[in-house]
């Protein structure tokens, strides 16, 4: 039995999710290379490299502001699960649309809306959201949102 000191603080135990961030924390998190892309790479593929370039320059001076979306090519990655015939395509977006993608989400306007919009959700028992980014300081952040 623990003591009223000793007592747990389910505020420590408890991950943080993305949407409990400011604007700035929300562009920082979603700027980190775990975020970008998910599934495991050999260590020496590290995107965080390039989205912080990408992020630097951004806008970009020679990116054609009328180029539509579609233009811009994206990667496929395929990877097989079982040795055998489960191959899955992994699609990378273009890092360029993903930063403008993330600008824009993380502006401060934007954000709160964002975070009042899943507020108002969350107001409905019959909806519940699992799926959001849970920022973790004890693991990598995908194996926090899969015990979450």
């Amino acid at each position: 039995m623990l003591t009223e000191t000793e007592s747990l603080n389910t505020e420590e135990i408890k991950p943080k999710n993305v949407l409990e961030l400011n604007h700035i924390g929300a562009k920082d998190f979603f700027l980190k290379a775990d975020s970008y892309f998910r599934s495991e790479l050999p260590p020496y593929i590290d995107f965080s490299i390039m989205l912080n370039k990408v992020n630097e320059n951004f806008p970009c001076p020679n990116m054609n502001p009328n180029r539509k979306i579609i233009e811009y090519v994206n990667h496929t990655i395929f990877t097989n699960k079982d040795g055998l015939y489960a191959w899955r395509p992994l699609t990378l977006i273009h890092p360029y649309l993903y930063v403008k993608m993330i600008n824009d989400m993380c502006k401060e306007s934007n954000w709160k809306t964002i975070q009042q919009r899943f507020k108002y959700l969350k107001q409905n028992s019959c909806i519940s959201c699992h799926s959001i980014p849970v920022i973790s300081t004890k693991r990598k952040n995908q194996a926090e949102q899969i015990l979450h």
